[in-house]
């Protein structure tokens, strides 16, 4: 016999899970009991769940692997939701676990809010953001559900499960041989219809004229990075990329020719719209890519449009266009297998979209500035997690990518993310992980520096201080006529002194005030606070 929550750790164990995050509580202490036993798996304490939750995120980001995070019964269940809609708006498989209230006290299907002291309807609560939400009152269930749970985030488009776990149910003692799996699995397209898909695609490339590929962050999700990079040289089709996506290729690979959309490049938004031909690989056409009118692709282009989610695909950009449901990793080696000699008229397009690049310059202010010369001094191949605000158009705009992976709340726009995803980067890792973040977005989970003084783990924190909540004020700027409500000093919207937040957390603090301190910046690998003055 064995308890129910030793039954998860060694499911978590064989599938390669070798750290969790949470914040303990009465309806989950069974699972840290548990987690306790076994010296392979280590039991993570965030200061507050939302953190546990976004860091479970950063941790299957840079892991490839599915991320777990805990919680108890009601507040701490629900202040996971922020980190598990993270999850579910940009395709992060999480498995995420939630104590419960025992069955015996549960209100069931009585009329009242509620019956056992904390007890809420997570069920109902996470329904919306998450790719399925299981209450488990059976323990010989445990099984089944794990099984299930697992195949769901991780199949597909990827996103987050919820277990819903009663405390009764978790110490209960089950005999491993009653205990029943789960048999189904996602079904994607045959290889044999791949082959079909990559020779028609190839065909269409040959026909064109002024062909691009477009991609999206459902190529870092499929782990596709290597194959796809292998699509584009052979292929020798201009890049364009999603804001979310910009970190795939190099910045000064010679096929790159930046992200699209709102935010983009002003020659990128050119390069798509005078395009005959465009094939997008895992990429959702978000209206912040797409346009509010979906009309970033002019109507004369012929458009092909693969991803996995036949949901996405049921929102089209054109009104002809091809869609193909097709999983990445068995479709992009199909296409390799194509031969794709370059025609006089793709090298004419090349030479016209290298002009665009040259003639079309964007104006870049202090903060980019900033961004670009601190990025140089970032040593290629490490995880760099991007908070959410003006700094994060201005990082996806000037970054230097070399071998980076960049990490960001794209769908969900969650202030506070980069923080405790850069931890649950570097310890997934095992390396060295940068977050870079405003004022504002690192207030919102501050308490996690804690997190980082206790375990010491080698996170750059660099904190773009403007002083105020600089996204915001520019919607200000243009919708209110520059009317600042809570944006600024004067407005209601103050900050602490960053240094000696620091000095408290015990976290080594530099503080950079000019572009020449900027260039002049040595990185050194380790734990440290890095402000950059704007």
């Amino acid at each position: 016999m064995k308890k129910v929550t030793d039954c998860i750790v060694e499911f978590l164990l064989d599938k390669g899970i070798s750290d969790v995050f949470g914040f303990p509580g009465a309806h989950i202490c069974h699972l840290l009991d548990s987690v306790s036993k076994y010296e392979k798996i280590k039991s993570h304490v965030c200061y507050n769940e939302q953190g546990a939750a976004l860091a479970a995120c950063g941790y299957a980001q840079a892991m490839g692997n599915v991320g777990v995070a805990f919680a108890t019964s009601g507040p701490g269940a629900t202040n996971l939701v922020t980190g598990v809609a993270n999850a579910y708006f940009d395709c992060i498989p999480v498995l995420f676990i939630t104590g419960q209230t025992e069955t015996y006290s549960a209100k069931r299907n009585l009329k009242i809010r509620q019956r056992g002291f904390q007890e809420t309807d997570v069920v109902s609560v996470y329904k919306a953001i998450t790719k399925a939400t299981f209450y488990i009152d059976n323990p010989k269930q445990i099984r089944y559900y794990l099984e299930m749970a697992w195949d769901i985030a991780s199949s597909g488009s990827p996103g987050p499960v919820v277990l819903d776990i009663p405390t009764d149910v978790q110490r209960a003692e089950v005999d491993e041989k009653e205990l029943y799996g789960f048999s189904g699995k996602a079904k994607m397209t045959e290889d044999n219809q791949n082959d079909i898909f990559g020779k028609f695609i190839c065909k269409k490339i040959q026909a064109s004229k002024k062909p691009v590929i477009l991609l999206g962050n459902g190529i870092k999700q499929s782990g596709m990075n290597r194959e796809c990079l292998k699509f584009i040289e052979n292929s020798g089709m201009p890049v364009l990329m999603s804001m979310p996506a910009f970190d795939i290729m190099d910045f000064d690979h010679p096929l790159n020719f930046g992200f699209v959309g709102k935010n983009g490049f002003s020659y990128s938004n050119k390069i798509i719209h005078d395009a005959d031909f465009v094939i997008s690989l895992g990429c959702r056409m978000s209206f912040r890519t797409a346009g509010l009118d979906r009309n970033i692709i002019s109507d004369g282009a012929e458009y092909i449009r693969i991803d996995i989610d036949e949901d996405e695909l049921s929102f089209p950009v054109k009104k002809s266009e091809y869609d193909i449901r097709a999983d990445l990793k068995s479709l992009l080696p199909r296409l390799n297998a194509q031969a794709m000699p370059k025609t006089a008229s793709h090298l004419r397009w090349m030479g016209f979209c290298n002009d665009c690049r040259s003639q079309f310059v964007d104006d870049e202010d202090v903060t980019s500035k900033m961004i670009s010369k601190i990025s140089k001094t970032i040593p290629g191949g490490l995880d760099i997690t991007v908070d959410v605000g003006y700094h994060m158009v201005s990082a996806a705009r000037n970054f230097k990518i070399k071998k980076h992976s960049i990490h960001m709340s794209g769908g969900h726009g969650a202030m506070g993310y980069a923080l405790p995803a850069a931890i649950g980067c570097s310890i997934a890792s095992k390396k060295d992980a940068c977050c870079i973040l405003g004022d504002g977005g690192l207030l919102m989970n501050l308490q996690e520096l804690q997190f980082l003084n206790r375990e010491r783990l080698p996170v750059k924190i660099i904190l773009i201080n403007n002083s105020s909540l600089g996204y915001i004020r520019m919607f200000q700027d243009s919708w209110f006529d520059g009317n600042y409500v809570n944006t600024t000093f004067e407005s209601g919207y103050t900050l602490p002194g960053f240094s000696e937040i620091a000095k408290v957390f015990n976290i080594p603090y530099t503080r950079i005030e000019t572009l020449d301190q900027a260039e002049k910046y040595s990185y050194q690998s380790g734990l440290e606070f890095v402000e950059i003055v704007i």
